[in-house]
């Protein structure tokens, strides 16, 4: 278990050697900076023949191959490898040196994670998991904005936390994973941070009574028969956990604050997606954006999260399969879904729900859900005469793409796709009309200016145009492409 002593002087190394996302992603030609044994075999071949301090850490905490230890005090200096040992960081031999943990960029955090076990059965149930897809989901989906205070709920390795410290005065993290607890103290100290406190205990109860500005959690969601992992089951019945963390994070809000949350819920067979997800919003004095990422069948979701167990065993995989099966048709479980649930504290009634779909290409979209927050405000308050009386501007962050063909020796547009740059990279669909209209959306004229003077340009009756474009005005106002100036 890593301790804190020295990780200041391991961050210098780190950087001075080019230890970054970029230089690795790089020189793996990979995205993800996969543990899996195929990514690292992969890795291993790609650094072939390459002796400097970044190969030689990448080696060791990346692709968690050993290394020889003078290689690795040229590589840390001033520290030695005896100094990473006493931090728990790696074991020394008279052969060679072995991580203990991985140590990984993301962005411009270093995240410690637990090294991968050579067998899915010599995992422990504290195991720590590096940093994952949900997690990255996580913290794009996040509002980065100046806070008093944020909460970290189920930190985990501690990235959330990490992130949040940037912006935020004061950061609570809390984990019922003590060895969690840990790795996340450390790798704050190896990312020089110093405002984060870190609690003990399940869910909420280390923050009793207390509120935030902003809270983050990915908790373990997966609705699973078993307690076999500390990062993935709740040990609760099928989405109790979801619920639990949807129902509470509320209460630990202040006024205005946001709380952001992956969820996992057994999906209503026999209405929309986001049925379950109302339900546990009742009475919760927020706003809320429900993402709704994918419902997989039962058989979809047991062969996601035990993959890797048929790895070492095809037979201990199928058992594990009918085991997980049996589980969910228990629970009358005929579709599991998965996303994410965005709330901001607004009490007095009328608080709003909507929905959307999460979009195949996702980056940081913090900004993005102020604006969408934002619209709704306005959608909300005052319907169609409010959005008619706002000034708009189309946000300069997208693309313009048309499908063309040749028709009677002429190039037609048969289908225009308007692409969001930032973010939630939304994509739509939009004919030869709207694509005109966009360019007028200049903050400077309102919505209902616009479409009077569009409508004149193109010779039909304004109460005829004004519907229907409008329609269509909304949801690019909804989904962030056109906003207020400024």
């Amino acid at each position: 278990m890593p301790i804190t002593g020295g990780l200041g002087v391991l961050r210098g190394a780190l950087r001075r050697a080019g230890y970054t996302t970029e230089a690795l992603t790089t020189a793996l030609r990979t995205p993800t900076l996969s543990a899996s044994p195929a990514d690292r075999a992969v890795g291993r071949l790609r650094l072939a023949g390459r002796e400097d301090a970044f190969a030689t850490l990448v080696r060791l905490f990346v692709l968690v191959e050993p290394v020889r230890e003078d290689e690795l005090d040229a590589a840390v200096a001033p520290l030695r490898v005896a100094d990473l040992a006493q931090a728990g960081l790696v074991a020394a031999s008279e052969v060679d040196v072995r991580a203990l943990v991985r140590i990984v960029p993301h962005g411009d955090v270093y995240v410690i994670a637990d090294a991968p076990s050579a067998s899915t059965n010599a995992t422990p149930a504290d195991h720590v998991a590096g940093v994952q897809g949900p997690s990255v989901t996580l913290a794009n989906l996040t509002v980065r904005r100046p806070v008093r205070s944020a909460l970290d709920v189920g930190t985990g390795n501690g990235i959330q936390a990490i992130l949040a410290s940037e912006h935020a005065a004061r950061v609570v993290a809390t984990d019922v994973n003590a060895r969690a607890l840990a790795f996340a103290q450390a790798g704050a100290a190896l990312n020089g941070v110093t405002n984060i406190e870190f609690r003990e205990g399940s869910g909420f109860e280390p923050v009793a009574g207390e509120r935030f500005d902003l809270v983050v959690a990915n908790p373990p969601y997966v609705i699973s028969p078993e307690s076999a992992y500390a990062f993935r089951d709740s040990g609760l019945r099928g989405d109790a956990i979801s619920r639990q963390f949807v129902q509470e994070a509320p209460r630990h809000l202040e006024e205005g604050g946001f709380a952001h949350l992956l969820v996992s819920w057994i999906a209503d067979p026999y209405g929309h997606w986001d049925a379950t997800v109302r339900g546990w919003l009742e009475g919760a004095q927020c706003d809320a954006w429900l993402l709704h990422h994918e419902t997989d069948d039962p058989l979809t979701h047991a062969s996601k999260w035990l993959r890797t167990l048929a790895e070492e065993s095809i037979e201990e995989y199928e058992a594990a399969l009918e085991r997980w099966l049996a589980y969910l048709d228990e629970l009358g479980a005929t579709g599991i879904a998965t996303g994410a649930v965005v709330l901001r504290r607004r009490s007095g009634g009328g608080n709003w729900i909507r929905i959307d779909e999460f979009p195949a290409r996702f980056a940081l979209a913090g900004d993005q859900v102020l604006d969408v927050f934002a619209a709704a405000d306005l959608l909300a308050a005052g319907g169609d005469d409010a959005l008619l009386a706002a000034k708009l501007e189309l946000h300069p962050a997208h693309t313009v793409r048309s499908t063309v063909a040749i028709e009677d020796g002429w190039v037609v547009a048969r289908e225009y796709r308007l692409r969001s740059e930032r973010g939630l990279g939304f994509d739509l669909g939009l004919d030869d009309a709207v694509i005109r209209l966009l360019p007028r959306f200049d903050g400077a004229a309102s919505v209902r200016g616009v479409l009077a003077a569009a409508a004149a340009d193109a010779e039909v009756p304004g109460d005829q145009y004004a519907p229907a474009a409008l329609a269509v005005v909304r949801r690019l106002f909804e989904l962030g492409y056109l906003r207020a100036p400024g």
